[in-house]
């Protein structure tokens, strides 16, 4: 995993996203207990994660405006990597040893896979139609507004 993480790194830029689309996963390593995905923690790429959160009677959407996209598209697409690529995704990363699988190859055509192996696939869709991160003047409104203040 770690090996794969620096590969990822070193790799194009584009963000990541990972699958299948939960934030919770159990390891072996970690004696199968419950965690959160560790993958944001490991690249130092923008790293697109299902951040909704799941409760006993429903689901509270996240904050994530590009993870609720990518969630649409996993129910609403057969063929993902063109709505992946237009939200800035260039590497999906796949762990294939967990429960759940919503992404997997054959829903990646025309994607090259880099890595397979420990349980990891790793697929790099080709150049990004938008940049990582779409900063827009609105996410610096409060700047500016204690900016002023000050």
């Amino acid at each position: 995993m770690l090996q794969l993480a620096d590969q990822i790194d070193a790799a194009e830029s584009g963000s990541v996203a990972l699958f299948p689309w939960i934030q919770y996963r159990r390891f072996h390593w970690n004696n199968d207990r419950i965690m959160l995905d560790p993958w944001n923690r490991l690249v130092s790429k923008d790293v697109i994660v299902n951040d909704s959160l799941p409760l006993r009677d429903e689901v509270i959407g996240g904050e994530d405006e590009r993870a609720a996209a990518i969630g649409q598209l996993i129910g609403a697409e057969k063929h993902l990597v063109p709505g992946f690529r237009a939200l800035g995704v260039r590497h999906v990363v796949i762990l294939d040893d967990q429960p759940n699988q919503d992404v997997t190859g054959d829903r990646l055509l025309g994607a090259n896979l880099k890595y397979m192996g420990d349980g990891l696939q790793w697929w790099d869709l080709g150049e990004v139609q938008r940049p990582e991160s779409d900063h827009r003047w609105t996410d610096f409104l409060g700047w500016i507004f204690a900016l002023f203040a000050v």
